[in-house]
């Protein structure tokens, strides 16, 4: 990233992660589908109802993630490998605690908090089921998104396509079988998910560990570095707050949509996750750039920020 045509680079390093932010979209889709067509409306209402309550709570953790990956990033543009390893043990370690933390309080308010967003009587059930499911695997879900941030803080997009690819593929065996063969209904295709991520994440940790030379991830001897969580917090928290804000906005329209029908809120939930494919390419770049200008301002390469910032800006 510290060398080279900016955008050539931007290019070569964002359509792995259209490709793999395509891969997870059409995941999402896949769960939608078999949910719908084999177990029936109520159930896709359920499961969409979940969706910007999870958003919102795991949001707190993934702006940290985020504000780490940029330091990766910037130590590795400064060649500080000590310092690349110091912040990926800090956000295991992290990832550790925020997971503990945030699946038991899941557990604890996944039925209250649907209730207050009146969810109807027909679909709550389902909803919290799905819900405190998908908050049991808050560890798979953290992992999977830690080792693609790691990877791409050093400059590694095709990775984290890799881990993507794998999830998917596992979600939609496991989607089918859960579903068509074990009859487990809603609560299937959340166990999929979760078994499906989990299994990504442990890929990427050896993975990680057999292929990438700049780090290792020993989760026997994780260390850990309180200014390197300060860093992360104070880069990563407006992050977390903004997604967050956007979760929020999006409760109080659920809360509004769950007022109808569930047929009404399987509609509505059915046709955002085709609207998200519109994201995907900002989304893309917007990564891209991140590391982009991490490593370049790690390696003290203010130049080439600049350059790189108005090729994605043409190219976005």
């Amino acid at each position: 990233m510290t060398q080279g045509s900016p955008y050539q680079l931007m290019l070569r390093f964002s359509i792995p992660l259209l490709l793999g932010n395509l891969l997870q979209q059409l995941y999402n889709m896949v769960d939608s589908a078999v949910v719908g067509r084999f177990v029936g409306t109520t159930a896709l209402a359920a499961v969409g109802t979940t969706f910007p309550i999870v958003f919102m709570i795991i949001s707190l953790f993934m702006g940290v993630g985020m504000g780490a990956s940029v330091i990766i990033s910037q130590y590795f543009g400064a060649g500080d490998r000590e310092g690349v390893r110091k912040t990926v043990d800090t956000l295991y370690i992290t990832m550790f605690v925020f997971s503990l933390v945030i699946a038991v309080i899941g557990l604890v308010i996944s039925r209250p908090i649907l209730l207050l967003i009146h969810t109807p009587p027909d679909t709550i059930d389902l909803a919290t089921t799905y819900m405190q499911i998908t908050f049991i695997g808050t560890l798979a879900v953290f992992g999977f998104n830690v080792n693609g941030g790691i990877l791409q803080g050093l400059g590694d997009s095709r990775s984290p396509l890799i881990y993507v690819g794998i999830a998917t593929v596992i979600n939609i065996v496991l989607d089918l079988l859960f579903v068509l063969v074990f009859g487990w209904g809603v609560a299937g295709v959340a166990w999929a998910t979760v078994i499906a991520q989990f299994f990504s994440f442990i890929y990427g940790v050896i993975h990680i560990n057999r292929v990438n030379q700049h780090v290792t991830i020993d989760l026997r001897h994780l260390v850990f570095d309180a200014k390197v969580l300060r860093q992360s917090l104070r880069i990563g928290l407006p992050v977390s707050l903004q997604n967050m804000s956007f979760a929020i906005g999006a409760i109080i329209l659920q809360a509004l949509i769950n007022s109808f029908q569930s047929d009404f809120m399987a509609g509505f939930n059915a046709a955002n996750k085709i609207d998200a494919f519109a994201f995907l390419p900002m989304l893309s770049f917007s990564n891209a750039i991140t590391t982009y200008v991490g490593q370049n301002v790690g390696a003290g390469r203010w130049d080439r920020v600049k350059a790189g910032i108005r090729a994605t800006l043409l190219l976005s």
